[in-house]
């Protein structure tokens, strides 16, 4: 079963891995960047209502679907962002492709709390 402590380990390892990703060429990018600040400004949210559903130590199905719609919104932001200019480039493509194939787990483990 997953723990609080878990997800957001997993949130942590993604932000560092996109962080790894972007730099992989040499440069952030001033799109890469904003897409970046969008994930963690999501993460963060994400993060205290992980902390709120955690305080009782009991997770209502309610919470559950906050976090869930919490973590499709990353997603969404993120592609939001990356297709502000009206184009998206390969590497901001790339890390939206990180980006989903890490939400689907994290989804996954906060359906299994």
């Amino acid at each position: 079963m997953a723990t609080k402590e878990h997800i957001q380990e997993k949130l942590e390892r993604l932000k560092q891995s996109l962080l790894s990703k972007a730099l992989s060429d040499g440069q952030i990018s001033s799109e890469e960047r904003m897409i970046l600040n969008s994930i963690n400004y999501d993460i963060d949210n994400l993060y205290d209502t992980l902390d709120e559903a955690f305080e009782d130590n009991i997770i209502t199905s309610t919470e559950k679907t906050d976090m869930v719609n919490l973590v499709q919104r990353i997603c969404d932001d993120a592609e939001t962002t990356a297709s502000f200019d009206e184009y998206v480039s390969k590497d901001e493509e790339s890390l939206i492709l990180r980006l989903k194939r890490t939400l689907v787990d994290v989804k996954k483990s906060i359906q299994d709390l």
